[in-house]
């Protein structure tokens, strides 16, 4: 069963992030869903992106999943997903899904953090358009049939 949340984030499907060895990898959670729309919000550590749409994550350690209807990434998914919305059509959707996790890394400064973030896509981000499945759908069904033009017989 899942978990109605307000946001799909990292934070959100794990509360705090694992902190790896150096070097090694640790996958957190997959996402998978539909982007619609998206909305800048200004938060404590910058600027984000909101991708609005159908979201679901599974988080790997229990296989806890959540949903939700808007979702923040990490910014490698933030620029692929942005740069695809931008280019979208005013009906399309961005179908993508990914496993998100951790790899640990060497501390340049005591203040950086010690690991980033490591993204696998599952499936290439694809854009779709809703109006365009749905001719499609329906042209693979029966065809009506083509209008014959009947002239009216004159009265005489």
């Amino acid at each position: 069963m899942s978990q109605l949340v307000k946001k799909i984030s990292t934070k959100t499907v794990m509360g705090t992030v694992p902190t790896p060895e150096v070097g090694k990898t640790v996958q957190l959670f997959r996402v998978v869903g539909v982007a619609r729309k998206m909305r800048y919000v200004e938060t404590n550590l910058g600027q984000s992106v909101g991708f609005r749409g159908d979201w679901r994550a599974v988080r790997f350690s229990d296989h806890e999943q959540f949903e939700a209807n808007e979702a923040f990434f990490p910014v490698v998914i933030q620029g692929l997903l942005e740069a695809a919305m931008q280019e979208m059509d005013a009906d399309g959707e961005i179908k993508c899904a990914f496993d998100i996790g951790v790899r640990g890394v060497a501390k340049k400064t005591p203040a950086s953090c010690p690991y980033e973030y490591s993204i696998t896509p599952l499936v290439k981000p694809q854009q779709t358009s809703t109006m365009t499945e749905l001719l499609e759908q329906t042209n693979k069904q029966r065809a009506l049939p083509t209008p014959t033009a009947e002239r009216p017989t004159p009265k005489k």
